[in-house]
C-alpha cells in the first residue's frame, strides 16, 4: 500500500516505543507512527511525495545509533532493520 510501510526490527532490545514513534514522526512527510515492542514492528503512514522507505530506514538508523540510544553490545544492532 502506497504511503504505508511496516518495518520489522529483529534486533529491537530496549527502545521505548514512544521514543521510536517521536523520532520517526519528526521525519518530513510522516503522518503517523505506531511502534509495538511485542511484535517488534513499526507501522508508518507517510506522504509518498515527501518521503519513502529509504528515508524512513535512514531515520531509524540515526535513532538507533544516537549516543543515548547505543546498545551496550554491538551485536544488539545486528538485524535491526529487515
Amino acid at each position: 500500500m502506497q504511503g504505508r510501510v511496516r518495518l520489522h526490527l529483529a534486533g529491537w532490545t530496549d527502545a521505548d516505543p514512544a521514543e521510536l514513534e517521536r523520532a520517526l514522526s519528526a521525519t518530513a512527510g510522516v503522518h503517523r507512527v505506531s511502534a509495538n515492542a511485542v511484535t517488534r514492528n513499526i507501522l508508518i503512514h507517510y506522504d509518498p511525495d515527501a518521503t519513502g522507505p529509504p528515508a524512513l530506514q535512514q531515520a531509524l538508523r540515526a535513532f538507533s545509533s544516537a549516543p543515548a540510544r547505543r546498545p551496550a553490545k554491538s551485536s544488539d544492532t545486528a538485524g535491526l532493520i529487515q
